[in-house]
């Protein structure tokens, strides 16, 4: 248990880390919800204990709609569960369907559940599911992340192919965000094949102001379709990372010059400004499309990839590579044939529905990730040294890197 978890015994009915809180005061309507947004925090981690304040802040940010928004057309158009654990206050089991600036929400206070458990999240996404029916899904996978390594909790895992049955399991979602760093990998996106139609991540890492912002639930009430909303899930990312005089020069098309002493003024330890060294980026993903770039690249084994170290998303964790960067260095070793370039930017397109990052963000990290397979000999001591973590790449996932040999 946690450092704030209660040793108190509660009730039965109370003990079960997917008990809903009681249903809201004048009951959800008969109608289906436009849309069910469901949150999975999993930010109990005691050797960064701090990435409870970004579950902390995301509830007051997706709950402060400025005053003078509309509400929703209708109690209940719009559903949110949360089931956040926290390092030092706990675990809650949180939810609303109507306007929190007066409608409030129903919280409560649950055993300390293992996140990382994929029974424990399966049971949850069923028990949202069945509970708050509605016509369109979308679920946000928040805390750490690393690739096919999600959610790390007290130094244990949840494999990216366990978050994707879980949520077929559940009925499957329209769209899925990766809340998290280092989850914007090929492999992940191909995961939710046949399970999600839409996937958002990052392929560097994830800011403090990932996606939940003010403006989201407003959004949401909007009654967008999947494709808009993750059009809206960028924006919001953007617009909360870059400052608003850096966004007007890059839509003016004046690239901006990382040297420029005058972006002194806001290199600060704001982590809610995403600019100097703190490079940043978010996309999302048509699953399909990511499918059909998979498919591609395994189609082309002579395509050798070139795992060059600059290539690596994070030197840190030597294990993820830039796909794009990859790709073209190994087209350019066999003499970069223009057909094969040409064929592999149209499936690409294909892939990404839209993309942002913050303005110093190295071209390298600006699009999919895929995982070093087979992993070399300098990644494979370090990895297998980790004390809680095994290396189990293979068998957690159901697509593994297209260039790994058959």
């Amino acid at each position: 248990m946690g450092a704030g978890a209660s040793n108190h015994q509660q009730p039965p009915s109370e003990r079960h880390p997917v008990q809903r809180p009681a249903a809201a005061a004048g009951g959800p309507a008969a109608e289906p919800a436009d849309w069910s947004v469901i949150f999975y925090w999993a930010t109990d981690h005691v050797e960064t204990a701090n990435i409870e304040t970004g579950a902390w802040r995301d509830l007051a940010k997706l709950t402060g709609v400025d005053r003078a928004v509309p509400g929703p057309r209708r109690r209940g158009a719009v559903a949110v569960d949360i089931l956040m654990d926290l390092y030092s206050t706990g675990a809650y089991r949180v939810a609303f369907d109507g306007d929190p600036r007066k409608d409030g929400f129903q919280c409560r206070r649950i055993e300390e559940p293992d996140m990382t458990s994929a029974s424990l999240l399966a049971a949850y996404l069923a028990d949202v599911a069945a509970a708050r029916p509605a016509k369109h899904r979308m679920i946000v996978f928040g805390g750490h992340g690393c690739a096919w390594l999600s959610l790390a909790e007290e130094g244990h895992v949840i494999t990216i192919k366990d978050m994707a049955a879980a949520v077929k399991a559940a009925g499957g979602c329209d769209v899925v965000a990766l809340d998290a760093c280092l989850m914007g990998c090929l492999e992940c996106a191909v995961e939710f094949s046949g399970v999600a139609k839409y996937v958002t991540a990052c392929e560097n890492y994830c800011p403090w102001n990932g996606i939940v912002t003010p403006k989201l639930l407003p959004a949401l009430w909007a009654g967008p379709s999947p494709a808009e909303l993750v059009q809206v899930l960028v924006a919001g990312f953007m617009g909360a990372n870059v400052p608003p005089d850096l966004q007007k020069q890059l839509a003016e098309g004046r690239p901006l010059d990382k040297n420029d002493e005058s972006l002194g003024k806001y290199r600060t330890d704001d982590p809610t400004v995403v600019v100097g060294d703190s490079a940043c980026d978010i996309m999302a993903l048509d699953v399909d499309g990511c499918m059909a770039l998979y498919t591609w690249l395994k189609e082309r084994p002579h395509i050798k990839p070139v795992f060059d170290a600059d290539a690596a998303v994070d030197s840190s964790w030597p294990v993820l590579y830039d796909l794009a960067t990859v790709v073209r260095r190994g087209l350019a070793a066999r003499g970069d044939p223009a057909e094969e370039v040409k064929a592999f930017e149209q499936v690409c397109a294909r892939a990404y529905v839209a993309r942002g990052a913050s303005p110093n963000t190295p071209e390298t990290l600006k699009g999919l990730s895929v995982v070093r397979w087979p992993l070399g000999p300098d990644v494979q001591p370090w990895l297998d040294g980790g004390k809680d973590i095994n290396l189990t790449y293979p068998t957690s996932v159901t697509y593994p890197a297209p260039f790994a040999p058959s």
